[in-house]
């Protein structure tokens, strides 16, 4: 903590950081042995998570000081794992460049897809915002707690880049519930055409959902909540119009 031109700065504490940097190389040592998608998927909650509790404060130094240091653990981490290789043959094997930075820790997943580590410089640091004094659970308030919630998500370091654009380009509303997504439950990705129908991982073909909610459109043998979710653009062509027969003699 301290002050810069009478205004009080809260700055993450010496001894958290020197905790959060030894946590990584502990994290780092015990996967010395696994493979570089596993030391990705393992280390990108731990950095999302110290990232997200101490994005709102004056912590840009603490974001740089742990972004150095985990560079130097990763790259002992490659070195350990190929002493003989040629350096440049092991930073082209493991790092590839994202926007400005050559440096991004990356692998293939089981689908071919590339994951890379989370970067502390991707993640923007911004103060607290005061809200303004509206009760969130009368009706003539909610659109203004789900822009609230818009703009955090944009911000938030718990949420990847698809998530939060996702969640802006919905205006911060699950569209199979109506509500807000940012209600603390968990959120899933959903495919409006299907993988298996030939649908792409593009912006175009997805939806961001409350877990529970994709797990009613995935599952649900309803007619009619298949068509409801159809013509709502929820679920595409490729989605199965099998279901639970009316009762003889229903129209």
């Amino acid at each position: 903590m301290g002050y810069k031109k009478g205004i009080f700065l809260v700055t993450p504490a010496k001894v958290n950081v020197q905790a959060f940097k030894k946590r990584l190389k502990r994290t780092l040592r015990s996967l010395q042995q696994r493979p570089p998608l596993v030391v990705i998927v393992k280390l990108n909650p731990i950095l999302r998570g110290w990232a997200q509790y101490y994005r709102p404060f004056n912590s840009k130094k603490a974001f740089g000081s742990v972004r150095r240091y985990l560079w130097t653990l990763v790259w002992k981490w490659c070195r350990n794992r190929h002493p003989t290789m040629a350096l440049q043959t092991l930073r082209r094997k493991y790092f590839k460049r994202v926007g400005g930075n050559a440096w991004v820790f990356h692998a293939r997943n089981a689908d071919n897809r590339p994951a890379t580590l989370v970067q502390l410089a991707w993640i923007k640091i911004e103060r607290h915002t005061l809200c303004k004094n509206l009760n969130p659970f009368l009706p003539e308030n909610r659109d203004y707690y789900l822009r609230r919630q818009s703009l955090g998500a944009k911000r938030s370091a718990l949420l990847n880049a698809n998530q939060s654009t996702l969640l802006k380009k919905q205006g911060g509303v699950c569209p199979v519930c109506t509500t807000g997504l940012l209600n603390g439950e968990p959120l899933d990705v959903h495919h409006i055409q299907s993988r298996k129908g030939g649908g792409k991982d593009t912006l175009r073909n997805l939806l961001l959902l409350h877990k529970f909610c994709h797990k009613q459109v995935t599952y649900s043998k309803s007619r009619r909540l298949q068509a409801a979710w159809k013509k709502e653009g929820i679920l595409g062509d490729d989605a199965p119009s099998v279901g639970i027969s009316s009762p003889k003699g229903s129209k």
